[in-house]
């Protein structure tokens, strides 16, 4: 403590309480409770000039997480099932009401060997998972504006940018598998590894919206049906959708059936997949 703070409050005390020159003790006694109230002040005053490095101060409504987030490396876990240590969203009774059309095919599935799969209804608009042969998950999916259910011979030798036209902008139908992988402007997706022409891929992913006259997300909530065809044969989900199926579903392996626009060729479809002994890796 300084020596002029010192001796000013020593002499507040002395004309305070009318203390002599003489009284050397009081003069001592004085000083150290004037030296006391300063550390006292000091410290108080210490304590709000730390700095945000100092503590882990938080001043928003989140906490930031400064741990490192590792990047998903594509087909990095050779894994086949589904990871069932994350819970989904609870389903109403228990279970999911089927189509006609969806049971049939989830018959298919199960007489193919595949219990844990994911199914698209592109006339229905919508995406169901499958665990141990029954649905447990459903959520709205968009998929191509072409309502073929095949892809154009010459789209797999054409290059992206050529494919203009919407009679390229198809979903196909059919039994395929997925794999993890990650694109830098639509984060964590699903490649359909029999889909991948000269240089695109239809994959599973979080909705784009780089083209706002398309009201993809939009057609996402809508009730009507005929709204979820709008993409270049990608299938679009929203992003808590995609959340949780990026959380229970495998890297890689996992059965995908795509059922067609035209109801009729389920049969002509799903007959290379008919009367296999199990499903493929």
């Amino acid at each position: 403590m300084p020596t002029s703070v010192s001796h000013g409050i020593s002499r507040f005390f002395h004309r305070a309480f009318g203390l002599g020159d003489d009284q050397a003790l009081l003069r001592r006694a004085t000083r150290a409770l004037a030296g006391a109230v300063l550390l006292i002040c000091h410290s108080a005053f210490a304590a709000t000039w730390d700095t945000p490095s100092s503590g882990a101060t938080v001043r928003f409504d989140w906490q930031p997480d400064n741990r490192r987030q590792a990047e998903p490396v594509p087909g990095n876990q050779a894994v086949h099932r589904l990871n069932t240590s994350f819970g989904i969203a609870p389903l109403v009774d228990g279970g999911l009401a089927l189509s006609p059309v969806e049971q049939r095919v989830s018959q298919i599935a199960w007489h193919n060997g595949d219990r844990d799969y994911l199914m698209v209804d592109k006339n229905r608009g919508k995406i169901i998972l499958f665990a141990g042969g029954r649905p447990i998950f459903s959520r709205p999916a968009l998929t191509g504006e072409s309502m073929a259910d095949r892809i154009p011979a010459d789209a797999w030798s054409t290059p992206w940018s050529q494919q203009i036209s919407v009679k390229f902008k198809v979903t196909p139908a059919g039994r395929f598998t997925i794999t993890r992988n990650h694109d830098p402007a639509l984060g964590e997706l699903f490649d359909i590894n029999e889909l991948q022409g000269r240089d695109w891929t239809i994959a599973i992913h979080r909705v784009w919206l780089g083209k706002s006259s398309e009201r993809r997300d939009a057609r996402l909530r809508s009730d009507m049906d005929e709204d979820k065809h709008i993409t270049n044969g990608c299938i679009d989900v929203d992003p808590s959708t995609m959340a949780q199926l990026s959380r229970v579903l495998p890297s890689r392996g996992m059965p995908l059936y795509i059922l067609p626009n035209n109801e009729n060729l389920i049969g002509d479809v799903f007959q290379a997949a008919i009367g296999r002994n199990g499903p493929r890796s």
